[in-house]
């Protein structure tokens, strides 16, 4: 899991507030402090700047011109569920009521008279929450993809156990019998089923092994990426009509290195939700590289289908990840993750 300072670096913080001299304070002060902020003075540009879905931490001031801090949390939460609100007032008698502030979905309150160092420990206790959210999302991710993939050794368990019973009695049929050139080549080409297959059912053991033990897999072949995350979404895309068109472009076969189980979770969620949406029989996925990092790239023309909150929760546990990012428009998704040098 990556560490409060490598998180807080990853996300991006809105600060929303008419007040121009608390606007340039705060974020000087927490620039220094190593957060990336942005800055709006209302709440109808906070609203158009939030539905990029590029924050995830928001301090709204209450009480503002136009639109109030209120209207904009209630705007706010039509679209997205997830971001974290820290609601701030400037001065103490203009405290919300506390039932207001009690029906208002916000997770934090902080009054301006209290001092910005004050509100520091509430952008800390904000990424802390931001962290367990995630942890959380990966967890679900983490057990959806071992269940499939349960489902799918399964079922290729079965394949094996019926090409291999199938290969036993071809061979029972050939002894004793002078095998022609045709015959060779099909007994040559059951055995190589049967090595592939055994193969394959190998490789996801080991994958289910290593996740049910919660070792960190750390390092995997390259080539073992798509496999995995065929693997994993086998049956239900099958199940829905649906192909995952394959394409590895790696300038050599190598090791990835860093969070990459993570990443294929990611990348499964993604594909799952598109399956539910698309009228497609296809989603591609597309595998490189470059000298600094790998691309994980799916492409549907329904991914903009996909409800938004689950994309805006998919985007933050990418962000959640050491050294990756995603990265989604309304026809493509793509995973960055960086090479470790």
């Amino acid at each position: 899991m990556p560490t409060f300072e490598e998180i807080k670096d990853q996300i991006r913080i809105l600060l929303v507030d008419d007040d121009t001299d608390y606007i340039n304070l705060a974020e000087m002060y927490f620039k220094t402090l190593g957060y990336n902020m942005d800055t709006v003075s209302s709440g109808e540009e906070a609203i158009n700047v939030l539905k990029e879905d590029r924050h995830q931490i928001v301090l709204l001031d209450y009480f503002m011109p136009g639109m109030s801090g209120e209207d904009v949390v209630n705007e706010i939460r039509k679209f997205n569920q997830q971001i974290i609100i820290i609601m701030q007032t400037g001065f103490a008698g203009q405290k919300p009521p506390i039932e207001t502030m009690k029906k208002l979905n916000i997770q934090n309150y902080h009054d301006k008279t209290e001092g910005i160092e004050k509100l520091n420990l509430e952008l800390i206790s904000a990424v802390k929450i931001f962290q367990q959210q995630n942890a959380i999302s990966v967890a679900k991710f983490r057990a959806n993809a071992v269940s499939k993939l349960i489902s799918s050794i399964a079922s290729n368990i079965k394949e094996s156990l019926m090409s291999v019973s199938g290969t036993i009695e071809i061979t029972n049929m050939m002894i004793g019998e002078a095998l022609n050139e045709e015959d060779a080549n099909k007994l040559s080409d059951y055995y190589n089923k049967n090595k592939q297959g055994l193969e394959k059912v190998d490789k996801v053991l080991t994958t289910i092994i290593t996740e049910l033990s919660d070792e960190s897999l750390e390092v995997l072949p390259d080539k073992d990426v798509p496999e995995i995350i065929e693997s994993i979404l086998e049956n239900e895309l099958k199940a829905k009509g649906i192909k995952l068109n394959t394409n590895v472009s790696l300038r050599t076969s190598g090791y990835i290195t860093g969070p990459i189980i993570n990443v294929i979770f990611v990348i499964c969620e993604l594909i799952l939700k598109i399956a539910k949406v698309t009228d497609e029989k296809e989603i591609q996925f597309v595998f490189t590289e470059d000298e600094d990092n790998w691309y994980l790239k799916v492409s549907n023309k329904d991914i903009s289908k996909v409800n938004r909150n689950n994309l805006y929760i998919l985007k933050n546990v990418a962000v959640s990840i050491k050294d990756a990012s995603l990265n989604i428009t309304d026809k493509e998704a793509i995973i960055t993750l960086k090479k470790n040098k």
